[in-house]
């Protein structure tokens, strides 16, 4: 897909196409499965009450860690649409970015108005891609980790995308 056909699926549908790495990410779902297969055991071999409520409190924790997976995972996708400030030019916001961000690199490309820009490696992150998109009066923000086997990370991601819609609007 070439980068003219990537913004205009990503204008239409305010998300990343789903690639190889996409559901390569969903093996980690096997932890809430390993949780859910040992809880489903020790409530059918369980003897005792309290076995049965430790099976319980397991497969409540397998179900709520599978959505917080599922969240984190179509959340590290989308594109969050924000109304920007009426005098934001591409290379304000350009700008803007790079001056409060730390990052390896940045690009402008003016014919399809797209911002890139990459953040560094961190002790918790592989680092991150920031992506900004013009399209008429609104701007498409995506935050996401940089090398695509990376599911997610903790807090990063989305720290960064409040701090991108708060300086932008």
């Amino acid at each position: 897909m070439s980068d003219k056909e990537l913004v205009e699926y990503i204008k239409v549908h305010k998300e990343y196409p789903r690639n190889f790495y996409d559901y390569l990410n969903y093996s980690i779902f096997m932890i809430p499965l390993f949780f859910a297969v040992m809880s489903l055991t020790i409530i059918k071999f369980g003897k005792e009450p309290v076995e049965l409520f430790v099976g319980i409190l397991l497969l409540l924790f397998a179900i709520l860690v599978s959505i917080l997976f599922q969240k984190k995972l179509t959340t590290s996708r989308r594109f969050h649409s924000i109304n920007p400030k009426s005098d934001l030019t591409l290379d304000k916001a350009h700008e803007l970015i790079k001056s409060n961000f730390k990052l390896l690199r940045s690009t402008v490309d003016y014919e399809l108005y797209k911002i890139d820009a990459s953040e560094p490696m961190t002790f918790f992150s592989y680092g991150s891609e920031i992506t900004l998109l013009f399209d008429r009066d609104i701007i498409l923000v995506n935050v996401r980790v940089v090398p695509s086997f990376q599911p997610f990370t903790l807090f990063r991601d989305r720290r960064n995308l409040q701090k991108i819609i708060k300086l932008l609007t």
